[in-house]
């Protein structure tokens, strides 16, 4: 990706995440997610999330997963990096309500929400 070949690389990505497993790889999918939030797609962002929850509701580590990850990005310089922290925060409370992420995942949302309007992002 850093040659600039993010298109190859997406691509790439999505063929090793298509291939069966019994538990998600999360290597991948975090690489995935990072490459369509570089490249400012929103709705490539929010399919790679609606495929990981759809393919493996019942690993536990994805609620995890995707709640630091959020975390992360806010820690982040990016541009977009409040919406991708929504968009992998509103996922954890919509995909796994129960999960202990469930909770920081709220408070994310709360954060990020409390900061628009106020030129935050």
């Amino acid at each position: 990706m850093v040659a600039g070949d993010v298109d190859g690389a997406v691509a790439d990505l999505r063929k090793v995440a298509d291939a069966p497993a019994v538990v998600a790889p999360l290597d991948v999918y975090g690489t995935l997610l990072d490459a369509e939030s570089r490249r400012g797609s929103r709705a490539g962002v929010t399919s790679t999330l609606a495929d990981l929850v759809k393919r493996y509701p019942s690993d536990p580590r994805v609620p995890f997963f995707l709640v630091t990850t959020a975390k992360t990005a806010l820690k982040s310089a990016r541009p977009g990096r409040m919406i991708f922290a929504l968009e992998l925060s509103k996922k954890v409370i919509e995909a796994y309500p129960e999960s202990p992420p469930a909770a920081d995942a709220r408070q994310l949302v709360q954060q990020i929400e409390s900061g628009r309007g106020r030129g935050r992002y």
